[in-house]
């Protein structure tokens, strides 16, 4: 009889123990198999109102204009009144913190036409380069001396005069563009690519606004003060390039990943000479391209690509 009870009781525990292994597993199986966040966000409706179109930056570095400027775009069929909105502008080393380096006040009565664009002088025009063409506001008795700085900066559209508490604030905030090389706050998700003496930020065409601006915006064109949003003149492009050490010798089999304007993530390998190649990858995108090997580190493992009319070559070196 005591044999019998044992047995039982042996199996009794068996079937508890199995029971909460069986509980542990599953509760481990839902942590794992959680779905996955994207890592890009989805691109919504194209704004409907007044928008940030281009930045330069360019004129204290002997660029193409002898001043820099801010230029905004109705994107909408109506007249927007913009009496009162302000540009505010953040250096590249303010984090998040404090007042706007600057602030250009629009004047009282300012209104923007349907599809047309309004440009803001934002420096002393006494340096090299062409005259600025196309002027609809001088604001630079408002802005520091050095104007916009062309390697980095948050510029944030407000509908209202009185500074921001910082350029993380979203009150009264219209739109917002962060490029080039500064921290990666108070952007629309992620910057823009820096540009140089001899180009400008520019939006693209359609007025793209995805709330991104390393997708909205390219940074590799002459700058346009008169009003030009670009339009893509090729439909598909090869973005290709290679991978190599330290001594310039090729990596093979390293992993190359493009995540396109969508999230969609491609892959490729390189050969035994280094190179890849991703063929007809649509125009008028950003996108992301990253390098990963089991062997070697990367000086910048991931780039940000605005892709227009041309081939892009994206080559990664190894340290």
């Amino acid at each position: 009889m005591k044999k019998k009870l044992s047995l039982k009781f042996l199996f009794v525990c068996a079937l508890l123990l199995s029971a909460s292994l069986v509980n542990n597993v599953s509760a481990q199986t839902d942590k794992t198999c959680e779905t996955a966040k994207p890592i890009y966000k989805s691109a919504p409706a194209i704004s409907a109102d007044v928008v940030i179109s281009e930045v330069y930056g360019g004129s204290e570095t002997g660029g193409v204009y002898n001043a820099d400027f801010i230029e905004l775009y109705n994107n909408s069929a109506a007249a927007v009144n913009i009496s009162a909105f302000a540009i505010q502008y953040y250096t590249a080393g303010q984090i998040n913190g404090g007042a706007p380096t600057s602030i250009a006040g629009i004047p009282d009565g300012t209104i923007l036409a349907a599809f047309s664009y309004y440009v803001i002088r934002v420096s002393p025009d006494n340096r090299a380069g062409a005259p600025l063409p196309c002027i609809s506001l001088n604001a630079s008795a408002t802005f520091a001396e050095t104007g916009i700085d062309s390697s980095g900066g948050k510029v944030v559209l407000t509908n209202t005069t009185a500074a921001l508490p910082d350029c993380t604030s979203t009150l009264n905030v219209v739109d917002r563009l962060g490029y080039g090389l500064t921290p990666v706050v108070c952007n629309e998700y992620a910057n823009a690519a820096q540009p140089t003496s001899a180009t400008s930020v520019q939006r693209l065409a359609g007025a793209s606004d995805t709330d991104n601006n390393s997708q909205d915006f390219i940074s590799s064109q002459a700058p346009t003060p008169c009003g030009q949003l670009l339009t893509p003149t090729a439909a598909f492009v090869d973005v290709g390039g290679r991978v190599t050490n330290a001594k310039g010798r090729g990596i093979m089999n390293a992993l190359i990943r493009m995540t396109d304007s969508t999230g969609v993530v491609h892959r490729e390998y390189t050969n035994s000479f280094g190179f890849y190649s991703f063929s007809a990858v649509e125009v008028g995108q950003t996108v992301f391209v990253d390098v990963i090997s089991k062997r070697y580190n990367f000086v910048e493992p991931l780039k940000v690509v605005s892709l227009l009319e041309e081939s892009a070559n994206v080559d990664f070196i190894a340290y």
